[in-house]
């Protein structure tokens, strides 16, 4: 038995989302219009109501990407480790105290995923492939060793989403 659950920010996209899923069958599937990356205290009671952190099996999701759509605001950004600057500390990345001003939202959206994983949850998460042999990313996986496990990564083709981007991308599959 499952029940599906989604957030979606574009209120046209949340709306297509419940009619395609009415159309393949499933009645009532609530599908929010929310920004996720908001703290959950200011979504709709409703969404707050259903949707929980630490509270879901499975995640699929291909979040916004992109350095020219930052995301930005202090409160935003100061509920999450990864809004952070952090810094390598002999062997390891640790985060600090200092707020960023802004964060690429596809990096916040790793975390805010691993937030709402119940333990021994797994997620799929499309990310642009850059972020994986940056140097200056390795604080996103130092993040991801601390919180889940990495089962494995599935480079997508050039082409997987044209002619919308042209970015490379893979899945990044966690428990």
């Amino acid at each position: 038995d499952y029940f599906i659950t989604g957030i979606e920010k574009d209120l046209f996209l949340s709306r297509m989302a419940k009619i395609y899923l009415t159309l393949l069958g499933e009645k009532d599937v609530p599908i929010f219009c929310e920004n996720s990356l908001e703290s959950p205290g200011k979504w709709h009671e409703k969404t707050r109501e259903q949707v929980l952190l630490n509270n879901f099996d499975l995640i699929l999701t291909n979040p916004p990407f992109g350095a020219k759509i930052p995301v930005k605001g202090k409160e935003l950004l100061a509920q999450y480790e990864l809004g952070h600057y952090w810094s390598k500390d002999q062997h390891q990345w640790v985060s600090s105290k200092k707020l960023r001003t802004k964060q690429p939202p596809q990096i916040l959206f790793i975390e805010r995923v691993i937030q709402f994983l119940k333990p021994g949850g797994r997620a799929g998460i499309v990310l642009p492939e850059g972020i994986f042999g940056n140097p200056t990313d390795r604080y996103i996986w130092e993040y991801v060793r601390k919180y889940a496990s990495v089962i494995g990564v599935v480079s997508l083709s050039q082409e997987t989403f044209q002619p919308s981007t042209h970015t490379k991308t893979s899945v990044v599959f966690l428990e």
